[in-house]
């Protein structure tokens, strides 16, 4: 029987190391599994190399798959799936707060260890209560919960990430160059001396490109190999060059694109430029205040670009999908965030 081809689409995009790409990983089919009795069947994710994002891809059919199960799963008031994540979700804050309110730092490799693990197992809940507020045919008061508990993780991101980076920095200088491109059992083995020298330049390859199938990685190198040999096809739906997405807040704008692939793009923009990107972070908000508009490829009305042009009254548009191919920087666009679409005057040079 011939296996049928694998269509995985593009979900997300992030500027993060292995260590928090594993995370991702490891949460989703943790939560998934212990909540919704749902195993992973397909995930990659993909670091075309230095200085760039990683996009995360999934079957759209299993992303829906797991959007009705959740659905279902709280509809159904016996199985008590609500009372358990929370549940699960305010025990490992507890864990985790002191380390992100820097009331505790973490001192070594077994603390980093534990720290990743509640990490891990608080994410898991997340994953499922990242998907409940978009669900409107869930209670109110239910959607307002997760939504708080979305809003928190928003806030918290940047920080979970930099603690397991700055640990390893501060702790393991002499492999400073590997901080971004380990997975924590493989930065455990390096810490005791229990690798090779020829698995840590397998591990430097990494800095040039690496895929993470279904939790294995492999360099940029055998990508073409792994993708045809397991069927895979990664379909990045190019789509319209009508730029179309939700408006977050609204108001018009007229002004310069300045697309922001990665956060070192950050320092050229200027005061009254159209911010393009994929997603932001806590870390985007001293140039999102001086933007004249904002617009994302990602995220829904709850997303950190959403909050922060609230916050700031800045016209955006989330969840446009294609911003980001479309647009280039120089481009003079005009901005509807009423209507929640972009249109090109003028391409740049």
């Amino acid at each position: 029987m011939v296996k049928e081809k694998i269509i995985l689409s593009k979900f997300f995009s992030r500027e993060k190391p292995l260590f928090y790409i594993c995370m991702w990983n490891d949460s989703d089919r943790k939560g998934w599994l212990d909540f919704l009795g749902h195993k992973v069947k397909n995930n990659l994710f993909y670091f075309p190399g230095y200085n760039q994002r990683t996009s995360i891809w999934y079957e759209k059919t299993e992303m829906e798959e797991i959007e009705n199960i959740v659905l279902n799963k709280i509809q159904d008031k016996e199985s008590g799936v609500v009372s358990i994540v929370i549940k699960r979700l305010d025990s490992f804050w507890l864990k985790l707060s002191s380390y992100l309110k820097d009331e505790k730092k973490i001192e070594n490799l077994d603390e980093f260890l534990q720290y990743y693990d509640y990490l891990v197992t608080w994410w898991s809940g997340m994953v499922v209560g990242y998907i409940v507020p978009n669900l409107e045919q869930i209670d109110v008061k239910i959607r307002n919960k997760f939504l708080e508990y979305r809003t928190q993780s928003e806030k918290a991101t940047e920080k979970m990430s930099k603690l397991m980076t700055e640990f390893w920095i501060e702790k393991y200088p002499q492999y400073k160059d590997l901080t971004t491109v380990l997975l924590p059992k493989e930065a455990d083995n390096i810490a005791r001396k229990r690798i090779t020298e020829s698995q840590r330049k397998e591990f430097l390859e990494r800095i040039h490109g690496y895929i993470m199938f279904n939790g294995k990685i492999y360099l940029k190198s055998k990508m073409n190999k792994i993708l045809s040999e397991n069927k895979i096809v990664m379909n990045e739906e190019e789509g319209s060059m009508e730029i179309k997405g939700r408006t977050a807040f609204g108001g018009k704008a007229k002004g310069i694109v300045k697309v922001i692939k990665v956060h070192k793009d950050l320092k050229d923009f200027n005061a009254g430029q159209i911010l393009v990107t994929e997603m932001t972070n806590p870390d985007y908000v001293p140039y999102m205040k001086k933007a004249a508009a904002i617009i994302t490829d990602e995220g829904g009305l709850t997303c950190h670009a959403a909050i922060v042009s609230r916050e700031f009254n800045i016209p955006c548009i989330v969840g446009t999908r294609n911003a980001t191919k479309v647009l280039k920087t120089g481009d003079f666009v005009e901005v509807d965030a009423d209507k929640g679409v972009v249109k090109i005057i003028k391409r740049g040079k």
